[in-house]
């Protein structure tokens, strides 16, 4: 098995095509149940809105669970009609937190455990009401 990330054409070319449709639905199944999105039919969106791609992100794990993830393609924005610098925020965790975090486990002796979270999504509300909207993702045409 190749632990690679691989895309969504390249998942279903393989011969485990139907546990990563399987992993595609389970991830819809989440954004359904986290009331992530809501589907608009293409004549609603309006004319000035710019509608965003999306793209799978599909990746095996050492266990042999997979993953499929989906995420839009925020490249395609351009700053000052859809988003202002000033507002971009990322939470994530700088590489030197983590060592630290684990030197101070080895020192103290703590004892540790791995948490994999299944589903997270960060629902903030857009301001003045604004939308995003993004097109029909790969196998859901």
């Amino acid at each position: 098995m190749h632990l690679h990330v691989m895309t969504y054409d390249e998942a279903m070319s393989t011969n485990e095509s139907k546990e990563w449709d399987k992993m595609v639905i389970k991830e819809h199944n989440m954004f359904v149940k986290h009331n992530v999105w809501k589907a608009e039919p293409i004549n609603k969106v309006p004319k000035e809105a710019k509608v965003l791609s999306s793209t799978w992100v599909m990746k095996p794990k050492a266990n042999s669970d997979k993953r499929a993830r989906l995420n839009t393609r925020g490249f395609e924005q351009v700053e000052g009609i859809k988003y202002n610098a000033h507002d971009l925020a990322a939470p994530v965790v700088f590489d030197m937190t983590i060592r630290i975090v684990l030197v101070l486990i080895i020192m103290a002796n703590w004892a540790t455990a791995l948490l994999d979270v299944k589903g997270t999504f960060l629902n903030s509300m857009f301001r003045n009401g604004e939308r995003l909207y993004m097109t029909i993702p790969q196998g859901f045409e």
